[in-house]
C-alpha cells in the first residue's frame, strides 16, 4: 500500500500575507523564537483575524486570551495594570500591591494558561490544592484570597463571575484555629526582647524598641518619617501605611533616646524624610527588617503581638486601638461614638508595657505617687 503523499503547500494569498503555510496544515508564524499557529490552510482569512487578534500579546511574550474566554494570565495581568493605577493615585498601598504580585505570579505559574470561563469543579480543586502544597495555613489562605480578588476582575471583563463554587475556598476555620494552637504562642519574654536591643546596632535596636513601644510591624518602621514624631514631647502620630488608620502612642525615654542616636546630621536630608534607611543610604523593606531580625532570634512581628497581649492587663481596648491602628467592627456604637482618647490613657498603656519589659520601672503598690498635703486653713483669731 503505497502512502498518501502530502498536500502541495498553498501559495500566499498575497504578497504582503503576514503567514507562511506549515508543513502541519495550518498557517504559522515565528514570534519571538516560538512557532504559533492560526488556521487551516484552507481558511487563510480566519488564519489572518487569529494572528491580528494574538499579535500584541504574543510580540509582547504575554499568553493571548484563549478564542473560548479569558485566561488566567490574562485576567491577571489585567487586574494588575489596574491596580498599579491606584497606586499611582494614591488609593493604593504599594505593599499591597506587592502582595497582589507575589500571588498572581504564583497562579500564573500553576494555572496561567486556564480559561476560566470553561474551568469544572475538579479543576478548581486542583488549583487550590497546587496553591496550598507545600504552604502554612496563613499563606495558603492569602493566596486563595487574593486570588479570588484577581479572577473576580473578569466581571469587570467580560460581565462573567468565576463559577468555583465550593471548590477554590480559603481554609476553613477549624483548619485555621488548628494551626494557630499547634504553632502555639507567638510572642517574646522579656529577656528576648532585651538580648535582641543589646545586640543589634543603633538603627535596629531603635526598631526594636517601636515595635514592642509602639506596637510598630515591619513595613511600619520602614515607612515612618521624622515628621511623624516629636522627640521634645515623647509622642509618635503616625497612621498605618496599609489603611491609613489614625495611630498615637507614647515613647518611653528608652524609644526617645534610641531614636536620638540615629537622628539625620544637620543638613543632610534622609530618602524620602524615612527615620531609617540602610547603611547604602535606601530605604527599608519590610522583609530586610524580618531578616534583620531573625539575626537577633526574634520574629519582628511577634513584637506587635506580644504588646497587644500585655497591654490587654490593663482593660482599656480603645487606647490600646488607637496604639495599634485597628478599627472597632461597624456594629460596635460605642466605640463609634467615642470621639477621643485622652494622653493619660496612652501612657497608662505604654507604662503598663515598659514595665513589664524593664522591671526596674515597675511601680510597687507602696511607692504610689503621694497626694499633695492639705492646706490648713487659717483659724480666725479670738
Amino acid at each position: 500500500m503505497t502512502k498518501a503523499k502530502p498536500a502541495k503547500k498553498p501559495a500566499k494569498p498575497y504578497e504582503d500575507y503576514p503567514l507562511f503555510a506549515h508543513d502541519n496544515g495550518q498557517w504559522a508564524k515565528k514570534i519571538r523564537g516560538k512557532l504559533h499557529y492560526f488556521g487551516k490552510w484552507s481558511e487563510p482569512d480566519e488564519a489572518l483575524d487569529a494572528y491580528l487578534q494574538d499579535r500584541d500579546y504574543l510580540h509582547s511574550g504575554k499568553t493571548p486570551p484563549s478564542r473560548d474566554g479569558h485566561t488566567i494570565l490574562e485576567v491577571c495581568d489585567r487586574f494588575l495594570i489596574k491596580r498599579q493605577h491606584d497606586v499611582t493615585a494614591g488609593e493604593l498601598a504599594q505593599r499591597t500591591y506587592d502582595d497582589y504580585k507575589r500571588a498572581c505570579d504564583t497562579l500564573t505559574d500553576l494555572g496561567g494558561s486556564m480559561t476560566i470561563e470553561t474551568m469544572k469543579p475538579e479543576d478548581w480543586a486542583k488549583l487550590r490544592a497546587d496553591l496550598c502544597k507545600d504552604v502554612g495555613t496563613t499563606t495558603a489562605a492569602n493566596r486563595i484570597r487574593i486570588a479570588r480578588i484577581a479572577l473576580r476582575y473578569l466581571d469587570e471583563i467580560a460581565q462573567v463571575m468565576p463559577r468555583w463554587g465550593k471548590n477554590f475556598s480559603e481554609p476553613s476555620q477549624r483548619t485555621k484555629r488548628k494551626a494557630r494552637i499547634e504553632a502555639g504562642e507567638r510572642m517574646h519574654t522579656p529577656d528576648q526582647i532585651r538580648a535582641a536591643i543589646e545586640g543589634a546596632n543603633e538603627q535596629f535596636g531603635a526598631m526594636i524598641l517601636l515595635g514592642i513601644n509602639c506596637a510598630f510591624g515591619n513595613n511600619d518602621c520602614a515607612s515612618i518619617e521624622w515628621k511623624h514624631i516629636d522627640l521634645d514631647k515623647g509622642w509618635h502620630t503616625f497612621h498605618r501605611p496599609k489603611t491609613y488608620i489614625e495611630r498615637k502612642a507614647k515613647l518611653w525615654p528608652e524609644t526617645v533616646e534610641a531614636l536620638r542616636k540615629v537622628l539625620p546630621e544637620e543638613g543632610s536630608s534622609p530618602v524620602l524624610g524615612r527615620v531609617f534607611t540602610t547603611k547604602y543610604g535606601n530605604i527599608w523593606r519590610g522583609t530586610a527588617v524580618s531578616h534583620e531580625a531573625h539575626k537577633l532570634g526574634i520574629e519582628f512581628y511577634n513584637l506587635r503581638r506580644t504588646f497587644r497581649t500585655i497591654s490587654d492587663e490593663i482593660q482599656d481596648t480603645k487606647a490600646i486601638r488607637l496604639v495599634m491602628g485597628h478599627t472597632a467592627s461597624a456594629s460596635d456604637m460605642d466605640a463609634r461614638y467615642t470621639q477621643r482618647i485622652s494622653d493619660d490613657r496612652l501612657e497608662r498603656v505604654a507604662n503598663h508595657v515598659r514595665a513589664w519589659l524593664y522591671p526596674q520601672h515597675q511601680q510597687k503598690p507602696n511607692e504610689a505617687k503621694p497626694r499633695a498635703a492639705k492646706k490648713k486653713k487659717p483659724q480666725p483669731k479670738k
